[in-house]
């Protein structure tokens, strides 16, 4: 991303406080100044236009540079969260401690500790107890030697390596989750990093919300590398549950709080409690941090979620709504193009063209598998191929509802070998849908033969999702083969 594209994108997430904050320091220029009028520019504009930017502005370059370096020494004025008020007053305390006013510095730490215990600041409230302790060995302190200042010290560093415990451990069943191991393999390692890190019953019940929180997002991310769809459900409501009772660890933890909502609507949708995902768009909608990662986050991954959920529950959806759901979702991915995580977006391309499959718009689906192609190949971890696997079998499915016959089996074929070659394991579900399109002479067959033959398939994948859990969460995970035969079934008996 250059510096101008960059900068326009941080400007135009500012909120209206924050706008006011930087103008004011412009503005000790002149409001006639050409950075100001770059400023001004960078925060109207809708969509992100270099021409519209610089017309009209002589030595455009000089003038945002000036305009960077300014909004450069300006950023720590915008934060308005509970961590930059703490950190602020950190070093207010330090600076009034260094300069010989301990009575004041005192009063501060005092004023700040509170609200770092209030929110489970567990590295702040280390940086305040190391201010305490300088300020114990002055004749102005409360005590010449406070012992309480020093037991406290091992309490938060307890608590701090707890939770810096038990983030790591998430982060490597994270990275075990997404890895190219077989199943049986992701399951030992998960296995294996819970028993060495669980702790007892008695001892979860007596933690503080936020080091039950960490604790509970571990738990949670073992089931999830083991594919434990269940357990992860009930893990994430939990966990959201025990958000909602406190606002405080909302606040302080803004970033885990987002993470849950979207955890939660995951196990919303894989349980197929579908009536409580609204409530969580809703949510999500009304999520009081607008900063653009948090938008970026849920874009990422509650959008794709929430397709899902439309996918599912299309009959009983507005399809206006619909529509207008994915072209606003087209329009973020196209002005966030460059920000977008690389996986997420390929999930996304694959739920749009979808979606539209769905809604039987082909020429539309058509348009977004093949933007998905243009961008991505096939990759050699197994997770990047379960995307782009389905998305040459929903090509298949496109052609063959736009009955393009010959180009049909000749993709078929093309898919089935590349899947042979690439040496990873495939789904049965997969290959018993690729061998079908190349062996069934569809010029040849009557209606009813047809819905015979197709009838025969989905009886036969019904059969490897029941003998085998991986292809049952597999076929419900990325694309439903037996909705759509069942669809198809009815739609060829209508005819």
């Amino acid at each position: 991303m250059d510096a101008l594209k960059e900068l326009f994108s941080i400007c135009s997430s500012l909120n209206t406080y924050q706008q006011k904050v930087l103008k004011t320091k412009l503005s000790s220029r002149s409001k006639k100044s050409y950075p100001f009028k770059i400023f001004e520019r960078l925060c109207k504009l809708k969509k992100y236009d270099q021409e519209k930017l610089k017309a009209g502005i002589p030595n455009f370059t000089l003038h945002f540079h000036y305009l960077k370096t300014n909004i450069e020494q300006n950023l720590h004025l915008l934060e308005e969260d509970i961590e930059t008020k703490v950190r602020n007053k950190i070093s207010a305390a330090n600076f009034l401690y260094l300069n010989g006013s301990y009575k004041w510095a005192d009063k501060i730490i005092a004023e700040t500790k509170k609200i770092a215990q209030d929110h489970f600041m567990y590295l702040q409230l280390l940086q305040l107890n190391n201010l305490e302790m300088n300020l114990s060995m002055t004749k102005h302190a409360s005590s010449y030697y406070n012992e309480k200042v020093y037991l406290e010290k091992d309490e938060y560093l307890q608590k701090f390596n707890f939770e810096i415990k038990y983030t790591c451990l998430a982060a490597e069943l994270f990275k075990i989750a997404h890895t190219k191991d077989h199943f049986k393999d992701k399951r030992k390692k998960a296995n294996e990093l819970a028993k060495k890190n669980r702790i007892p019953k008695n001892e979860i019940a007596l933690l503080e919300p936020a080091l039950s929180m960490r604790y509970a997002y571990f738990e949670m991310l073992v089931q999830y590398a083991q594919y434990n769809i269940e357990e992860f459900s009930i893990l994430a409501k939990q966990m959201f549950e025990l958000f909602q009772k406190n606002k405080k660890l909302q606040t302080a933890n803004k970033v885990e709080f987002l993470r849950t909502i979207v955890n939660y609507s995951g196990g919303l949708f894989a349980s197929k409690n579908y009536e409580e995902i609204p409530k969580m768009k809703a949510l999500i909608d009304n999520f009081p941090y607008k900063a653009k990662r948090f938008q970026l986050y849920t874009f990422e991954y509650f959008d794709n979620i929430y397709i899902s959920y439309l996918m599912a529950t299309i009959d009983q959806q507005d399809k206006q709504m619909v529509l207008k759901y994915i072209e606003d979702c087209a329009d973020f991915l196209d002005a966030n193009d460059d920000a977008i995580n690389q996986v997420s977006k390929k999930v996304l391309m694959f739920n749009i063209s979808s979606l539209y499959f769905t809604l039987k718009m082909f020429p539309e689906s058509r348009t977004w598998i093949n933007r998905y192609f243009h961008q991505f190949k096939r990759k050699s971890d197994l997770f990047r191929d379960f995307y782009y696997h389905n998305a040459e079998v929903l090509n298949l499915l496109l052609n063959f509802e736009q009955e393009n016959f010959s180009i049909l089996k000749k993709e078929a074929k093309s898919y089935l070998k590349k899947t042979t070659t690439a040496g990873k394991e495939k789904y049965k579900i997969e290959s018993a849908v690729i061998n079908f399109f190349i062996n069934t002479p569809f010029n040849k067959l009557s209606t009813n033969e047809l819905i015979e033959t197709i009838s025969n398939l989905r009886k036969e994948i019904i059969a490897f999702s029941m003998n085998s859990e991986d292809e049952r969460k597999f076929n419900e995970r990325y694309f439903n083969f037996i909705d759509w035969f069942e669809t198809k079934i009815e739609d060829l008996k209508n005819l």
